[in-house]
């Protein structure tokens, strides 16, 4: 087996919710990725469960093959930055040269990312994307947090940090899957309207898992949410195990988040794979428009 993912597997007797192989049979587990992506190093995942002989790597799974690494703002911006604009007539929107395939990973190497080090995609916003779906993550595959963080990308009080606009495959015009955010800190971000981190609309359906939102200001007298702004009917979001930490909205409305009509906001309190036996740390009552929610981390 290469790059397979075990999750939530169980079996009625108990023995080997992962593999049965009672019979001795030959099964290897291979820490390594396959062809196209051998160059690659697997994410380790949990312990397996299993019954029976396994040669290898038996203690855990290997998954995760499929991706591609960054470790600069440039080729970040390359990567993600997918939208063609502009999307207002006085703003320049920039455009990567190398967008990552839908469905694919984006890994980006501990770091900070930030404009004055490379290209961003308008001089408000440091990435945009349109119909982009997949999973961007940084390599350290695990919580971050406002005192340790692994990727950070710092909009060094000047920038926002990534406006989401759908998710949607538009050849198909089906919805084609969801954009994953994990282990990510959004830092220092600054802006005048909603959603100084992450500006998510056009029915975008986005999954936040373990991150960081960290001194993220709305400045304009009437703008809403510090960190999120979860804005058009339809767009879809869940939150898992993730801090927010002095976030602020110049409205009072949605410190953290700001929600409008017909959007669903879901703070999630169980961990996500592959911490989903652990049970996560309460933390302070989330600051959000129109509802308060508490986070957890």
């Amino acid at each position: 087996m290469y790059a397979v993912k075990f999750f939530g597997n169980s079996a009625d007797s108990g023995s080997g919710k992962d593999i049965y192989n009672p019979d001795g049979d030959s099964i290897t587990i291979f820490d390594t990725c396959p062809n196209p992506y051998a160059l690659n190093t697997p994410f380790r995942g949990p312990a397996l469960d299993a019954f029976g002989a396994i040669t290898g790597v038996n203690i855990n799974s290997f998954s995760e093959c499929d991706y591609t690494s960054v470790n600069t703002m440039n080729s970040l911006f390359n990567k993600i930055s997918n939208t063609v604009g502009p999307v207002d007539s006085d703003i320049t929107m920039r455009t990567g040269d190398s967008i990552m395939a839908m469905g694919s990973m984006v890994k980006l190497e501990a770091g900070t990312y930030k404009c004055s080090d490379g290209l961003c995609a308008t001089y408000l916003t440091m990435l945009h994307t349109t119909n982009l779906w997949g999973e961007i993550v940084c390599e350290e595959y695990h919580a971050t947090n406002s005192l340790h963080p692994s990727c950070v990308l710092d909009g060094e009080e000047d920038n926002t940090h990534m406006s989401v606009r759908g998710t949607y495959h538009t050849d198909l015009d089906l919805l084609a899957g969801t954009l994953s955010l994990r282990s990510l800190t959004f830092m220092n971000g600054r802006a005048n309207n909603e959603g100084v981190s992450l500006d998510i609309r056009n029915n975008a359906v986005v999954k936040i898992v373990l991150c960081s939102f960290v001194n993220c200001v709305t400045a304009g007298g009437t703008s809403q949410g510090g960190a999120i702004y979860a804005g058009t009917a339809g767009t879809d979001i869940e939150i898992f195990g993730t801090n927010f930490t002095r976030n602020s909205a110049a409205s009072g409305n949605g410190d953290d988040i700001a929600v409008s009509d017909g959007v669903s906001v879901e703070v999630v309190t169980t961990c996500p794979y592959p911490f989903n036996t652990v049970t996560p740390a309460r933390g302070k009552v989330r600051q959000s428009e129109e509802r308060r929610t508490e986070g957890w981390s």
